[in-house]
């Protein structure tokens, strides 16, 4: 027996995979929200109804504002981190957004979240030796020093590129810059 099908069974079959296709609920991000109304009082404050789930009471500005601002954090650490090489494009200038540490099989890595000054793109990427070195205790303690991440937040970072090292190891160039 032949294992390929003709044309016209294919284009007959097709339908009723698109229609199983169609009863499959719509994929939503974690922390995206469908509300039904959206109420304005007096007071300023909102009163929301959520989707099946009733009265959730009235939210304040602040509390919108922290809402806001704790979905943006929560959301980078949803992106795949990648090499320099693979994540960032050479002589483009970034900001340092977030910086976190990791324990591997290979010992403390590094994660940073960086944001492009000129397109506004994130990437993450594995910190190299040359960019951790900012952001450790000593080179004896790679633990994470809060301090100095902060610090890194406030410079630009400009990539230069790499070179091929000893054993074609790539070497990676940056320079730090105060905006």
């Amino acid at each position: 027996m032949n294992r390929f099908i003709s044309r016209e069974v294919a284009v007959k079959k097709a339908p009723a995979r698109l229609a199983l296709r169609k009863r499959k609920r719509p994929a939503t991000t974690r922390f995206q929200q469908h509300f039904d109304e959206v109420e304005e009082e007096e007071d300023g404050a909102f009163h929301t109804k959520s989707a099946g789930s009733g009265y959730q009471g009235p939210i304040s500005d602040a509390e919108k504002k922290e809402m806001v601002a704790n979905a943006a954090s929560v959301s980078y650490q949803t992106l795949p981190v990648h090499s320099v090489q693979k994540a960032l494009s050479e002589g483009s200038t970034y900001r340092v957004k977030d910086v976190k540490q990791f324990e591997t099989k290979f010992g403390p890595k590094q994660a940073w979240t960086m944001e492009s000054k000129l397109s506004k793109q994130i990437s993450r990427i594995w910190a190299t030796r040359g960019l951790t070195k900012h952001t450790v205790r000593s080179a004896d303690d790679a633990t994470l020093d809060n301090r100095r991440a902060n610090t890194i937040k406030s410079l630009d970072i400009t990539y230069n590129g790499f070179t091929r090292g000893p054993g074609s190891k790539p070497r990676y160039d940056f320079t730090i810059t105060k905006p």
